[in-house]
């Protein structure tokens, strides 16, 4: 090392053996094919394992006086991938395919497929198909394809047999022995017998296109060729750059060069994946023990949990490092936040509801449509240009947009009861009730619809979200019976029949006309102000509940009175107020005066009455009595004040201190600002709701 001097051995190295042959180098195999270093060759270790005789050489040159160093180093060695043994290269005669001199024809090729990631086109792939070598073709070994190559034991002469009718044997076999067993006459006179080589097996993959129709000689095989060739998209591991990708493409570009084929690009669109490795980037082996079993995570998680992680995780192309922590946070993140979606709307959704037009106006449910609109538009782009990775974190985002947003803002439209007997809305209050039904027609539309969207991504679960919806279009679901409203498309109430799986619906096409792009970049400003007044909140250590008197903003877009009653009731501050002449974006008032402070702690019982209401199992229509036991006079004077607004907060008939001995669903002690106060709850029974 370090020397200028480099040892050449053309007969075992690659690189030797092009080096030597550049520079008129003999090919002299002075080792034999059991590794052993042969005789007659003067070379210091004969009759030795090649590996064994480093002592041999080193002793023969300090014996010449020619050795100036000798140390120990590491360099890269060929070792057997299964055994670990090492390998030695060893040049053979073979019988080969000039593919050196189809470079250009490749590369161009190469130009019409469509590349998933794009970057594997012109760097791995076409990088190798530039410098294309010659393709080894025949292999010493039994099991394969036959070499069809016949050779004249008398004049040498050699010819190739393509196909069985020029071969002129009935044969039910062509494999060994039984090929070798055939022998055809020379014009010398001779004999001709077959070589023994067997073709190498990628040829049979990449001859797949044309030899699965058995093109050309078979009847009716052009026809097939014409209606498969090239494929429309294909999909393998990166290493296939190398090996299928290769030589499907290589045959192809053959095929092609001798007119047997029209195009010699076998497949339109490729995905080229990367393979998958341990969370420390370490290639799995069953010897090291950090193989991960899929059908274990299928069990665990769901394969349409594991087929997200993966689709999520990073580009295609890229070695994906598996970590069950990742696939766990993808499944509560996607799944669970859709599943729960799912919940929320059979919750709260009247028994009674049908599923009609969207004619909501409310800003959030135009937002939301106008987003999912706008999400199909890109998610079937991405797919057409196969790009499934963006098609499938522009879904993830939206199912967070959807719950984490347009719901949880919906939910006091959604909290209208309806009668604890029959699940229908109860008569009364029309404009709650038509904000209810706005607010239902526009999710179970954006369920139904997002059900379709991933189908191809999560099969399972949308299937789940599809037969669920469904129940609230057929009188009795779901085989097949005539259906309340078309749930092809929700928003026509035509009357066509119920389809059984989401997987015989059309995929969910977009309607342009809903996409409001200059609503979504307000409400996207309104977020990132709700962000921004959220961090300050943290800074301060002020909690959500407390309310807080004045939010003012200088953004001029976002003076539209419902887009400020979104920001206000999400910051929970009595005003927002736009500001010209505000010193940064946003300004905050943290300071909580003693009224607020009160609300602030009314805020918190409420919260804890609705989790007791969750630990006795409730459902949201369950009307409640509530009583309370407390000591502290001003905390006494809060509950009379802040009686109507935790009723309503919390759907109780009643809210009243503890006269005597009552028997509750629930009792709990809470603390508030260090006093102790009992509560108790008690669900109304039916028919005092009913005559209530």
């Amino acid at each position: 090392d370090g020397t200028g001097i480099v040892h050449l051995a053309p007969a075992y190295g690659e690189d030797d053996l092009r080096v030597g042959e550049k520079e008129n180098l003999s090919v002299i195999h002075t080792v034999d094919q059991d590794g052993i270093v042969m005789s007659g060759f003067d070379i210091p270790g004969e009759g030795k394992f090649i590996k064994d005789t480093d002592k041999d050489i080193v002793e023969n040159l300090k014996s010449r006086n020619l050795l100036f160093k000798e140390e120990s180093y590491e360099h890269d060695y060929p070792f057997c991938w299964r055994c670990d043994s090492p390998l030695l290269y060893f040049a053979k005669e073979s019988w080969f395919i000039k593919m050196s001199d189809l470079r250009e024809k490749l590369v161009i090729n190469n130009q019409k497929i469509n590349w998933e990631p794009s970057y594997i086109k012109d760097g791995r792939f076409g990088e190798f198909i530039r410098e294309a070598k010659d393709w080894a073709l025949s292999r010493e070994r039994y099991w394969g394809t036959p070499l069809p190559i016949w050779t004249c034991e008398k004049c040498g002469k050699q010819t190739c047999i393509g196909s069985k009718k020029e071969l002129g044997v009935e044969m039910e076999d062509l494999h060994r022995p039984f090929i070798d067993e055939i022998k055809l006459k020379c014009a010398c006179g001779g004999e001709m017998a077959r070589e023994k080589d067997v073709i190498d097996v990628w040829f049979d993959s990449g001859a797949m296109p044309f030899a699965q129709w058995g093109y050309p000689e078979k009847e009716d095989s052009e026809k097939e060729l014409k209606n498969h060739y090239p494929a429309d998209y294909i999909s393998e591991a990166i290493d296939q750059t190398r090996g299928w990708f290769y030589t499907l493409l290589a045959i192809g570009t053959l095929m092609e060069e001798c007119g047997v084929a029209k195009d010699g690009a076998p497949y339109k669109n490729v995905i080229c994946l990367g393979h998958v490795l341990d969370k420390h980037g370490k290639k799995m082996s069953k010897s090291k023990g950090n193989v991960v079993d899929p059908w274990e995570m299928c069990e665990k998680f769901g394969a349409d949990t594991l087929r997200w992680y993966l689709y999520t995780v990073n580009s295609a192309g890229d070695p994906k490092k598996f970590d069950i922590k990742d696939v766990q946070d993808k499944n509560r993140r996607v799944f669970g936040t859709l599943y729960n979606s799912l919940v929320f709307f059979k919750t709260y959704a009247d028994k009674d509801f049908l599923p009609t037009d969207i004619k909501s106006e409310n800003i959030l449910d135009k937002w939301i449509v106008s987003v999912f609109n706008f999400l199909a538009v890109e998610v079937i782009d991405c797919l057409e240009k196969y790009d499934v990775v963006s098609a499938a974190r522009e879904i993830e985002n939206f199912i967070d947009d959807l719950s984490n947003w347009h719901i949880r803002r919906s939910r006091e439209r959604f909290q209208r009861p309806a009668c604890h007997a029959c699940g229908k809305a109860l008569a009364g209050r029309p404009k709650n009730a038509e904000k209810k039904n706005e607010a239902a027609q526009t999710l179970y539309f954006i369920l139904m619809e997002l059900s379709k969207l991933i189908a191809p991504f999560a099969p399972f679960m949308a299937e789940e979200i599809y037969g669920e919806l469904s129940n609230y279009c057929l009188s009795d679901p779901p085989s097949g019976r005539e259906a309340k409203a078309d749930i092809r498309n929700p928003s026509t109430g035509s009357g066509n029949k119920y389809l059984e799986s989401v997987h015989l619906c059309d995929y969910s096409e977009p309607d342009e006309k809903l996409i409001n792009k200059e609503l979504e970049e307000q409400m996207k400003q309104a977020r990132e102000i709700v962000a921004k007044a959220l961090a300050l909140r943290m800074e301060k250590k002020i909690k959500i509940r407390q309310p807080l008197n004045e939010l003012r903003f200088k953004i001029y877009d976002l003076r539209d009175k419902e887009l400020l009653e979104l920001i206000k009731d999400e910051l929970n501050v009595k005003n927002v107020i736009f500001d010209k002449n505000i010193k940064d974006e946003i300004e905050l008032d943290v300071e909580i005066t003693e009224e607020l402070k009160e609300e602030g702690w009314a805020r918190e019982i409420a919260r804890q009455i609705q989790q007791m209401r969750k630990e006795a199992g409730f459902i949201p229509s369950d009307k409640i009595d509530v009583r309370f036991t407390i000591y502290d006079l001003r905390f006494k004077n809060l509950m009379e004040k802040q009686d109507d607004f935790i009723k309503k907060e919390t759907n109780a008939k009643s809210f009243e201190e503890l006269k005597g001995k009552e028997k509750f669903d629930l009792e709990k002690e809470i603390n508030l600002e260090g006093e102790k106060i009992k509560i108790g709850i008690t669900k109304k029974k039916r028919a005092q709701r009913e005559k209530g």
